[in-house]
């Protein structure tokens, strides 16, 4: 599969299936604070979750569509940085008439593709201040 048509796959089926169910947490992530939000810890401690009730919170306003969460240990997710790009134009295929800022990205465990600070620093530049990461350290 290329991985254009891998990262429409990839959104489409966060668009239909959405978030797990989970159980809320105390410690909540900021919204539309025109900041890059980070969440950085050791595996298995709920960072992931964290996410996902952030998400949870901005279906409240946000239709899903405006919404693009991708896990980066998802094997089927084989890039290089230079790839990253991908994500960004599959969805403006997905949704034309949705401008690129308007979209919140939740990337997860972005560490395993090399060099994806420089796409982090251009999408918040050019396109979009939605930005949420997790990542091990």
């Amino acid at each position: 599969m290329k991985r254009k048509e891998l990262f429409k796959q990839l959104i489409i089926e966060f668009h239909q299936y959405g978030i797990p169910d989970f159980i809320e947490r105390e410690l909540k992530l900021p919204v539309n604070t025109g900041k890059i939000i980070s969440v950085i810890g050791v595996r298995r401690s709920g960072k992931t979750y964290l996410l996902f009730q952030t998400i949870k919170k901005l279906l409240e306003n946000v239709p899903i569509e405006r919404i693009i969460y991708i896990n980066f240990e998802d094997e089927r997710i084989n890039i290089t940085s230079e790839e990253l790009s991908l994500i960004l134009e599959a969805y403006k295929e997905l949704y034309p008439s949705i401008p690129l800022k308007d979209l919140y990205l939740f990337f997860d465990e972005i560490q395993n593709i090399a060099g994806w600070e420089k796409f982090i620093r251009r999408v918040y530049d050019r396109y979009t201040k939605n930005i949420y990461m997790v990542y091990n350290f």
